[in-house]
């Protein structure tokens, strides 16, 4: 009898265990299982400093993609979104989207912003279908490494990115770093170097856009606040404008810069006098000079093993 109340107790213990395990009482249970998945899928391991994330996806990376840029719907999109690391980014905060199914042109893209890049031809439109999570401050050569890893898995191609030299039209800094910053309200001096072209075109587009706006002590709208170092500085001047730049520059720099993206013209680089106009603003601010000038520059160069195709028939 003892034997029996003793069975009959433990199959009660282990029912009422399995209850409490099939029984969720928490409604919160399911949004965070989520949550944790997309945030172990958009992240990157300590030594790991490019991810390639195809679908599915994860619920929040979708709601993401729904939202669009500045809150703009798009329903249904699956598209591409790139995370970079780095202050105020972050799983949940891409760096660019697009509504277009991925290829294999935009993942080297994604992957070596501020390169110049060649692409084999047709190997571009080879479909590489899905999300980059990428470490934006390792070396171009660790990041180059990752890719032609990932793309060789993504493609099934025997791809190489080699690096090569070309002539190309790029912007040379010159000079001698003299901050001028311009005067705040209450005549104190601004913190920051501000990236625009004009005042006009700046204040319409952000005030279209208020989700991008960001103010400071200046009171002038930005889409962008930053800082870094100055080989840093000049690399979102040449996003910016879309030309690589060349740091031909003399003198001391602050160890420090701060700046400012008062709103990004897309295809800057096709009006020549607007260009001419930020590099104005930019001497204005920095004493420097800017100009555009040939000079021999690395390209990363995308081809299939066997294949000697030079840049000058790429993509």
């Amino acid at each position: 009898m003892r034997a029996a109340i003793a069975i009959i107790a433990a199959v009660l213990t282990i029912a009422l265990a399995g209850w409490k395990l099939c029984h969720v009482n928490s409604p919160t249970a399911a949004p965070l299982l989520a949550k944790n998945w997309h945030e172990q899928l958009y992240g990157l391991d300590e030594h790991e400093v490019s991810r390639f994330i195809p679908p599915p996806y994860s619920p929040q990376r979708m709601q993401i993609m729904a939202r669009g840029y500045y809150q703009h719907p798009m329903p249904g999109v699956m598209g591409q979104l790139a995370f970079y690391t780095g202050p105020g980014r972050g799983p949940m905060y891409p760096f660019g989207l697009m509504s277009e199914r991925g290829d294999l042109k935009e993942a080297v893209e994604w992957s070596t912003i501020g390169e110049e890049r060649g692409i084999e031809d047709p190997l571009g439109k080879l479909p590489v279908d899905g999300d980059w999570y990428v470490r934006q401050e390792a070396p171009v050569e660790r990041r180059v490494q990752a890719l032609q890893s990932i793309l060789r898995q993504a493609t099934g191609r025997d791809l190489v990115i080699e690096k090569r030299s070309v002539d190309r039209e790029v912007v040379v800094a010159q000079g001698n770093w003299n901050f001028q910053p311009w005067p705040l309200p209450g005549g104190v001096p601004a913190q920051r170097v501000y990236l625009y072209v004009n005042n006009e075109e700046t204040n319409k587009a952000l005030h279209d856009r208020p989700q991008a706006l960001f103010k400071d002590r200046s009171g002038y709208p930005a889409s962008e606040l930053a800082s870094g170092d100055f080989p840093k500085l000049l690399e979102q001047v040449g996003f910016f404008c879309g030309y690589r730049v060349i740091d031909e520059t003399k003198g001391t720099k602050p160890v420090k810069i701060e700046w400012a993206i008062c709103w990004r013209r897309e295809k800057l680089k096709e009006d020549n006098v607007a260009v001419q106009q930020f590099f104005g603003n930019l001497q204005s601010q920095t004493s420097l000079r800017f100009e555009i000038a040939k000079r021999p520059i690395p390209l990363w160069y995308v081809r299939e093993r066997g294949s000697t195709t030079r840049p000058g028939s790429a993509q």
